[in-house]
């Protein structure tokens, strides 16, 4: 019911937040925008929770699953101001210029779920082109069906491949091929992409095996970070590491921390 009602929008869509900062994830990999100053447009609702009863276990942005929020916060340079959802297309890229600086590297589209509002999303990403303002799409990659509705180029593209400790008690596989299928996606219409594998003490080499044979037939590289908070042993992440390495090669593996988290900013 909610993915039908946001569908039928197009010109609004239901946010959480809007500020700059710097991206704190990718590390080195090709398409990372790691260190570049950004305009954040956190999207509300996670497709996740919504149908499986719970979200990833490590999820930072929790508050952001329910899309029925009722007011997106903006941090501007005079303060926060609190806008009634859904917000207008016109609305949010208002903020956008406003925030944007000559350091601006992208905007980053992140969640929450972004492709829970497809259309809304595709309309969004087409008045930042018309401002010469690219794109950095931050996804969850498990709706793949959705991109039908996602007509206009993204320019680079964070997806996740989920851990398997991430989702418990939920299809791992199935997950999975959902993430490779919009990896392949994207890739495919020329989008910078890179996948992000969050990963734990309880991470199993197996699974590392399948994620790393998952993408191995695509040009693009795998993002290794820690999971923010867990007690990962160095041990165990140069474990990983070297085990992605022996299939995707050791260019194309990466580590990433989350420095944003580091230096206490949003």
């Amino acid at each position: 019911m909610i993915q039908r009602c946001t569908e039928k929008m197009g010109e609004s869509g239901y946010i959480y937040e809007i500020f700059a900062s710097i991206q704190g994830e990718g590390g080195s990999a090709r398409g990372s925008a790691f260190g570049r100053h950004q305009v954040f447009v956190r999207f509300s609702g996670c497709n996740l929770p919504l149908i499986y009863g719970h979200g990833c276990v490590w999820c930072d942005t929790k508050k952001a699953w329910d899309m029925r929020t009722p007011h997106a916060t903006v941090y501007t340079e005079n303060g926060v101001e609190e806008i009634r959802n859904p917000m207008t297309k016109e609305s949010v890229i208002k903020y956008v210029l406003d925030l944007k600086k000559k350091s601006t590297h992208s905007v980053s589209i992140t969640g929450g779920e972004p492709l829970l509002q497809p259309v809304f999303l595709n309309n969004l990403i087409k008045t930042l082109h018309s401002h010469n303002i690219s794109v950095f799409l931050e996804t969850n990659a498990t709706l793949p069906d959705n991109l039908a509705k996602i007509t206009e180029h993204v320019d680079i593209v964070s997806a996740d491949i989920k851990d398997r400790t991430a989702i418990p008690k939920i299809n791992w596989e199935k997950i999975m091929n959902k993430e490779v299928r919009t990896i392949e996606e994207f890739y495919g219409r020329g989008s910078r992409v890179y996948a992000k594998y969050v990963v734990t003490e309880g991470t199993e080499d197996r699974d590392v095996i399948c994620v790393c044979k998952s993408i191995d037939h695509l040009d693009i590289d795998l993002v290794i970070q820690p999971a923010f908070g867990d007690r990962i042993s160095l041990s165990r992440v140069l474990g990983i590491m070297n085990r992605a390495s022996e299939i995707l090669g050791s260019e194309r593996v990466v580590l990433s921390v989350q420095i944003h988290k580091l230096l206490e900013i949003p």
